[in-house]
């Protein structure tokens, strides 16, 4: 349950769903197989996000040292 909250803690609330705060509320129990699935897709999608945001700031960098150069 703790790496379930960890993984929430990371996210913004709109982007919990139903089913993962029923789990981390113990009213929805899961096996530890589809635990380890579960915790498996949000880790997934929490490094997508990391991802994007990294691309994005690399990108800003380049533009910024661009219009830099240009003045």
């Amino acid at each position: 349950m703790h790496c379930l909250y960890l993984a929430m803690k990371e996210h913004s609330p709109d982007q919990i769903t139903v089913e993962a705060i029923a789990i981390a509320s113990g009213k929805k129990v899961l096996d530890p197989g589809a635990m380890s699935e579960f915790l498996h897709k949000l880790e997934s999608a929490n490094t997508t996000i990391r991802s994007a945001f990294e691309k994005q700031v690399e990108a800003a960098a380049v533009s910024g040292t661009f219009f830099l150069h240009q003045l």
